[in-house]
C-alpha cells in the first residue's frame, strides 16, 4: 500500500526526545550506578522518590560514589542498546525538515557514545556532563539546570524547549518523571509508561506508543493529514 505523501505545511515540527527508557530500554545512569557506585546510591534513590531531595541533588551525591576507569565504564555502555527503530525515525524526520533533539536528565557521556555507536551520532544532545576525576572517580556538571525549576532537575526540559523559535510545534516523546512537566507545555505528546499515565490524567494532549515502529507510522500519519491537535487526535488518526 502506498504511504499517503508528506505536505510542505509541516514544517516547524520538531522532536523534543527522551533518552533512557526511550530510546533504551534500559536507564543508563542507573546501570552504572548499579555497577559501579557504593549501594548508598540507592538510598538516595529513595529520597528522591520520597521527595526528600531533588534530582540534582540525588545524581550529585550518586554519581560521586562512583568508582571505574573509563574502559569498565564504556564496556558497560557498549553493551546497551537502543530501539531498532529508533535510526529509521530519525532519518525520516532528517528526510521530511522535521527537527529532532535529545534531552536527557542522565549522563551526557552514554548518551553521546551509545548514539554514535547507533549511527545517530548527529543528534543535538543536551544530558548532564559526566567529569571523569583522578583515582577512578567521577563528578556531575550539569547541563541546563534553569533557575525556576520546579522538578529541581539537572537538565530543565522545560527550558530547553524554550529555546525553539517562536512558532515552532513541539512534539515531546518521553516516558516518566523528568518529562512530565514539559508535557503540559508542548504541542503534543508520544507517551508510554508513567508519562502516558500522567497525560492521561491531566488531559494532555498525546498517542501512546510502545516503541519508535508505532512512533515512525504515529508521525506519518499526524504529518500526512497536517491534523490540528485535539484531545481526540488518537481516535481521529485511526
Amino acid at each position: 500500500m502506498q504511504k499517503p505523501p508528506i505536505r510542505p505545511a509541516v514544517a516547524g515540527w520538531h522532536v523534543l526526545c527522551d533518552f533512557d527508557h526511550t530510546i533504551t530500554a534500559q536507564d543508563v545512569t542507573d546501570g552504572l550506578l548499579a555497577r559501579f557506585a557504593d549501594p548508598a546510591w540507592e538510598r538516595l534513590e529513595a529520597a528522591w522518590q520520597e521527595g526528600r531531595i531533588n534530582a540534582r541533588a540525588c545524581t550529585s551525591a550518586q554519581v560521586a560514589l562512583m568508582d571505574a576507569t573509563t574502559a569498565q565504564i564504556d564496556a558497560y555502555v557498549d553493551s546497551v542498546e537502543v530501539d531498532r527503530s529508533f535510526a529509521a525515525f530519525v532519518a525520516f524526520c532528517d528526510s521530511v525538515g522535521v527537527g529532532i533533539e535529545v534531552v536527557s536528565d542522565g549522563l551526557d557521556y552514554g548518551v553521546r557514545r551509545i548514539l554514535n555507536r547507533h549511527g545517530v551520532g548527529h543528534l543535538p544532545v543536551t544530558a548532564n556532563r559526566l567529569e571523569f576525576q583522578p583515582g577512578g572517580r567521577c563528578a556531575v556538571r550539569f547541563g541546563h539546570p534553569g533557575a525556576d525549576c520546579r522538578a529541581g532537575q539537572g537538565v530543565c526540559k522545560c527550558a530547553v524547549a524554550g529555546q525553539l523559535s517562536p512558532g515552532t510545534r513541539r512534539l515531546l516523546i518521553g516516558d516518566g518523571h523528568s518529562d512530565c512537566c514539559l508535557a503540559g507545555q508542548v504541542d503534543l505528546v508520544f507517551a508510554r509508561d508513567r508519562l502516558l499515565a500522567h497525560c492521561q490524567q491531566n488531559a494532555i494532549p498525546h498517542l501512546p506508543i510502545s516503541d519508535f515502529t508505532q512512533a515512525l507510522a504515529a508521525l506519518r500519519a499526524l504529518l500526512a493529514a497536517d491534523h490540528p491537535v485535539t484531545p481526540h487526535l488518537e481516535r481521529d488518526l485511526a
